[in-house]
């Protein structure tokens, strides 16, 4: 048997997500089995694998466990996953994960995700940035902070969906994740999000300001937004506030481009709430989306027209604003579905 006392860097990691950073062969699947068997425990105890480490926790890896271990790093156990084949995909995987690199220094690595990135694993993930993060740090400036180091690991602050291009912030050190996480729940970091959406909202601005459930609408009846705000006295405890406000950049009634900010950052609160409303964003598949081949004109391939496009937030006492440039199949797909007209007034809008 192994064990493992959780340090300070290491708290409030989920232990799942933490037991795949040391043992990235194994899949989640995989570590919520070993949960559920009791092979992995924390402080002797059988644990949920949503259970958030704490400094001093120990974590109990059993000999089976171990045993599994040593046969992939001595390659007698067949997983795709090990090997040079798993080693190369990293590299290629942090390669392109460099280049969209936007902001760094002592505190921060900030990027400007492409759609189709995740952030963190899952299971129909098999590489995220959460999984290779340890190699973006370190270095100066002029190599854009990348340097590889396996000592230290950024701190994942905020979410930001796989299919949802644009900023994502990580924090370098544990303090500064603390910081960021604070501001965040005190809702003291503005998020501004531009998306496409189908239709017209019957008002060219509001506020959404319907509770959301905490599992994200994973049932088929949340799909089409229908069971959003209903029978919410019943199971209130399942529900979170979610607030989201909108304005309309231009329209031109089958398809508009709408301002997002958001005071919460609730699963998919910006999708849920414009379906909501009966805007679902264009390429959204979950809810209520079209995605590929339903007559949508210029949609590019498995993309979602939804970006993070500025984060502004207080830092030490420094004023942060970050700002992500719009993929290109924004722009082609507002010159494509819009007049002249007000393809102008988006081109000034987005600058």
């Amino acid at each position: 048997m192994t064990l493992i006392t959780i340090q300070k860097d290491e708290s409030d990691f989920r232990i799942d997500r933490w037991f795949r950073r040391k043992y990235s062969a194994f899949s989640f699947i995989q570590v919520v089995q070993f949960l559920r068997k009791s092979l992995i425990k924390v402080n002797s105890s059988k644990v949920a694998a949503s259970y958030r480490l704490q400094e001093g926790d120990v974590v109990h890896v059993s000999r089976l466990v171990d045993n599994l271990v040593e046969k992939m790093r001595v390659g007698k156990d067949v997983n795709k996953r090990s090997g040079n084949k798993w080693s190369a995909r990293h590299e290629k995987f942090v390669e392109k994960i460099r280049r969209t690199i936007i902001y760094s220094d002592s505190k921060l690595l900030i990027f400007n995700k492409d759609a189709g990135v995740a952030v963190q694993g899952g299971t129909s993930v098999s590489i995220s940035i959460d999984d290779v993060s340890h190699m973006l740090v370190g270095g100066d400036s002029r190599d854009n902070g990348c340097t590889a180091n396996r000592e230290v690991r950024p701190k994942i602050v905020h979410r930001l969906d796989k299919g949802t291009s644009g900023v994502f912030v990580l924090a370098k050190t544990y303090e500064v994740a603390q910081m960021l996480s604070s501001l965040i729940s005190r809702r003291m970091v503005k998020k501004r999000y531009v998306a496409i959406v189908r239709g017209r909202p019957k008002q060219s601005s509001g506020v959404i300001n319907v509770p959301l459930d905490k599992l994200g609408g994973g049932g088929n009846n949340h799909k089409d937004g229908s069971s959003i705000g209903k029978s919410m006295e019943k199971n209130m405890p399942l529900y979170q506030d979610s607030v989201t406000h909108y304005s309309t950049i231009c329209s031109n009634g089958e398809y508009s481009v709408l301002a997002i900010d958001i005071e919460t950052g609730r699963k998919h609160q910006i999708r849920r709430h414009l379906t909501y409303i009966g805007c679902s964003v264009v390429g959204d598949k979950r809810y209520r989306g079209d995605g590929v081949g339903s007559g949508c004109n210029g949609i590019k391939g498995n993309c979602m027209y939804l970006h993070s496009h500025i984060l502004e937030f207080a830092l030490d006492g420094v004023n942060m604003y970050i700002r992500a440039e719009l993929p290109h199949y924004f722009d082609e797909f507002v010159e494509h579905n819009f007049s002249a007209r007000l393809y102008e007034r988006y081109r000034h809008y987005i600058g």
